[in-house]
């Protein structure tokens, strides 16, 4: 049928767009790295868009004058944009590659995808063809036929947006070694641990093999000398990689494992000061751990607990600053502090201007931590997507907000505490003689989401900072808190706290807590571990 034939036909486009960007490439599979994290523009790390691929992008990431390149699969559904350097909705992405750009009908399916596959159909409002994602059932694929046909293989409940249909039913306990429906397929003779009935996900692998399921041989080799390094061998290229904080390598799991040597100094301390100084340059005033971006330099200074500060200006344009020290930072998951000492315009700007993100998580998500201005409200916006569990991307997280009054053309001095050993997140917004502007705090589940660098007065896809900024530390801790403030009369306007989800615990619903009226005392950092 006429269908049929659209889709035979969009699939050989599809397969003769990629054929055609990997030619464009040259012979050589290996990417001239530096041409193509050029596109970073002077910033530590970014997403540039791959030749040929809508539904994929290259993350490049500068490690000590070296490029590492990274390559993502966008979100179900999404494409990626050029334009704000993320994955948004076919129809706002534009991507050039789109198949349907000059099609209204007809099916297609990407390679390296199972379940997934796409429609063609007409967007009144834009008035051509765009690309709509759909799903197959969990142990089904899209079939040449147009249809979704049984295939064990497509077992990934994750490669899709969970839909109802796609939901796994199994009443059943299936007996060991076997999972899925109808406990119709055998768990890998190379998981040695316990095999999960619905999803054949195994917790332990034999020595040399990896993966959720225990059927990927090991990638991963040690560094001599350096338990907190390890090489990933991609295509016999050896791609130097790093263990979060806290583990070190294990050859024998293949993944890194908790260090048992390891030990936090029990005096909380920031592990990054930023200082802006004069020339447009800016420095970590603690340690080696590097920072990257641009502002402009202000012949001004700003006191503060008789600490002199000097300051910088983000115009709210180009002005960014990131920390590549919080990219994929497991110990941020656990606790977070920090403390940023800004002047915002009044009225200028975007409505949202980012404060401090990590813009977004590692599976492409929202940001697990962010603190943001409203312009029109004077409000301070903090949200979190938090998760129950200690492995990233077991369960779907969940979003808490919480917003609070600054000041406008005036010194703020915010303070925002994580600590998911209390499920808690407190914030408090000073003056420089130390007066409560505004305080919150919510209930949160223990971990945030894991997510990408931190980045200071901006988003690509969000608004850009308008104002002034003298100071922002971040810790992996919480520091002790004095009782050296004024009193809460000195607050102006209200705060207010929101989160979506509740966390149960055995002794019933938490609650938002109290803030308490103290201030966390700063003190200098020392490093703990090497990263």
């Amino acid at each position: 049928n006429k269908i049929m034939k659209k889709s035979t036909v969009l699939q050989c486009l599809v397969y003769l767009s990629q054929v055609l960007a990997v030619l464009s490439q040259g012979t050589d599979e290996a990417l001239d790295l530096q041409v193509l994290c050029r596109q970073c523009k002077g910033q530590g790390s970014c997403d540039v868009s791959v030749p040929g691929q809508c539904v994929q992008y290259y993350r490049c990431q500068k490690v000590e004058n070296n490029w590492y390149v990274e390559k993502m699969n966008c979100a179900h559904g999404t494409h990626f944009s050029e334009a704000t350097g993320g994955c948004i909705q076919p129809k706002d992405a534009n991507c050039p590659y789109d198949p349907c750009l000059n099609e209204t009908a007809g099916f297609y399916k990407l390679e390296g995808f199972c379940r997934s596959y796409w429609e063609c159909r007409l967007d009144q409002n834009l008035g051509r063809g765009i690309s709509e994602a759909h799903c197959c059932p969990v142990n089904q694929t899209f079939s040449k036929d147009g249809k979704c046909v049984d295939d064990p293989s497509c077992d990934n409940p994750e490669e899709c947006t969970v839909l109802a249909k796609d939901a796994i039913v199994n009443d059943v306990v299936c007996p060991e070694g076997k999972y899925g429906v109808g406990c119709r397929y055998t768990c890998s003779e190379h998981c040695i641990g316990t095999c999960d009935s619905m999803n054949g996900e195994c917790s332990e692998c034999a020595v040399g093999w990896m993966g959720s399921k225990c059927m990927e041989e090991c990638r991963y080799k040690s560094v001599p000398d350096n338990l907190y390094l390890y090489m990933e061998v991609v295509a016999d290229v050896e791609v130097p990689r790093g263990c979060g904080l806290g583990t070190i390598f294990s050859q024998d799991k293949c993944i890194c494992d908790k260090d048992p040597n390891y030990v936090r100094n029990n005096e909380c301390k920031p592990d990054v000061e930023i200082a802006f100084e004069s020339g447009n340059q800016v420095k970590n005033t603690i340690d080696w751990k590097w920072i990257g971006g641009t502002f402009r330099s202000v012949s001004e200074t700003v006191n503060l607990k008789d600490k002199v500060y000097k300051v910088g200006r983000f115009d709210g344009t180009s002005s960014n600053l990131y920390i590549p020290f919080y990219n994929r930072n497991t110990e941020m998951r656990k606790k977070f502090t920090t403390e940023i000492l800004f002047n915002p315009d009044n009225g200028k700007g975007n409505k949202q201007q980012i404060l401090l993100s990590n813009c977004q998580s590692v599976n492409s998500r929202d940001a697990p931590f962010e603190i943001s201005l409203l312009k029109d409200t004077q409000d301070i916006q903090i949200t979190v997507e938090g998760v129950p569990s200690e492995v990233a991307g077991a369960e779907p997280p969940q979003t808490y907000s919480m917003t609070m009054k600054y000041k406008p053309d005036d010194w703020n001095k915010l303070e925002v505490v994580f600590n998911g050993e209390k499920n808690l997140l407190t914030a408090r917004n000073l003056d420089l003689s130390g007066g409560v502007i505004s305080d919150a705090s919510t209930a949160v589940n223990n971990f945030l989401e894991n997510g990408l660098d931190l980045r200071v007065g901006w988003c690509s896809n969000k608004g850009y900072f308008v104002g002034k900024m003298a100071m922002v530390r971040t810790y992996l801790c919480e520091p002790q808190l004095s009782v050296d403030v004024e009193p809460a009369a000195a607050s102006s306007g209200n705060s207010n706290a929101a989160a979506t989800g509740n966390l149960d615990t055995a002794a019933g619903s938490l609650e938002p807590a109290a803030v308490v009226a103290d201030t966390p005392v700063l003190t200098e950092l020392t490093t703990v571990v090497p990263v």
